[in-house]
């Protein structure tokens, strides 16, 4: 896999984006899935309104970033409560 400058660039800044949020809020998990997709609905609102407002591009591109990071903690949640799960229920358990 070639990784381009532009993905490097991206990754790197999701993965920071990730720490800060740890540090912000603590190493606060996830309980479920319907509480991931609440805070990336927020978080995909925040992009949705900056499309909407006109916002300078590197507003945007931070709120993408902050949208990728939450998908990067719903999948650390999603490896940590459901690995070999076939079946997920909406409360984040096995089925």
């Amino acid at each position: 896999m070639i990784v381009t400058d532009p993905q490097k660039a991206a990754f790197t800044d999701i993965k920071t984006e990730r720490m800060l949020q740890d540090e912000k809020w603590g190493d606060v998990g996830f309980t479920t899935h319907l509480a991931a997709l609440a805070v990336l609905g927020e978080e995909f609102g925040e992009v949705a309104k900056a499309i909407i407002e006109g916002a300078r591009a590197s507003e945007l591109r931070n709120e993408i970033i902050q949208c990728a990071a939450v998908c990067v903690k719903w999948l650390e949640f999603f490896e940590t409560m459901n690995r070999g799960a076939t079946r997920i229920n909406q409360d984040g358990g096995n089925w």
